[in-house]
C-alpha cells in the first residue's frame, strides 16, 4: 500500500474538518457542549458532562450553556411556589420556619422536626 500524495480539494494540511469547517490542530471547542483535539488530521471530541443545577429556577435552552445554569444562584422552591436562596429562611407554616441549605448537589429546605 502507498501513501497518499497530495490533498484532497478543499482539504487543508494540518487542520481537521468537522461539521464542515476546519479547525488548527491543537484544542477546538466546536459549541458549549464539545472539547475536541485535532491532530494529524484527525479530531476526537468529548461531550461535556453536566452537573445537577443547584436552583429551583434553572436555564436549560441557552445556546451559550451547554450545561443547565443558576443566573439566580443556587435556590429551593418552597411549596407555595416561593423561590428561597441558599440560606434564607422560609415560614411554610405558623410553627414551622425552614431554612433552604445546599445538600451535596442539591438546593432543598432543612427544617427543625
Amino acid at each position: 500500500m502507498g501513501r497518499r500524495v497530495g490533498r484532497e480539494p478543499g482539504e487543508e494540511a494540518g487542520k481537521c474538518l468537522y461539521k464542515g469547517q476546519w479547525y488548527p490542530e491543537g484544542v477546538f471547542v466546536p459549541d458549549a457542549c464539545k472539547k475536541c483535539y485535532c491532530g494529524q488530521g484527525e479530531h476526537f471530541c468529548a461531550v461535556l458532562s453536566c452537573d445537577i443545577a443547584q436552583c429551583y429556577d434553572a436555564v436549560t435552552d441557552d445556546p451559550d450553556h451547554c450545561c443547565p445554569f443558576c443566573p439566580n444562584g443556587p435556590n429551593c422552591r418552597a411549596p407555595d411556589g416561593t423561590v428561597v436562596q441558599v440560606g434564607q429562611e422560609h415560614q411554610r407554616s405558623p410553627d414551622e420556619l425552614c431554612t433552604c441549605i445546599l445538600l451535596g448537589s442539591k438546593a432543598d429546605f432543612s427544617c427543625p422536626v
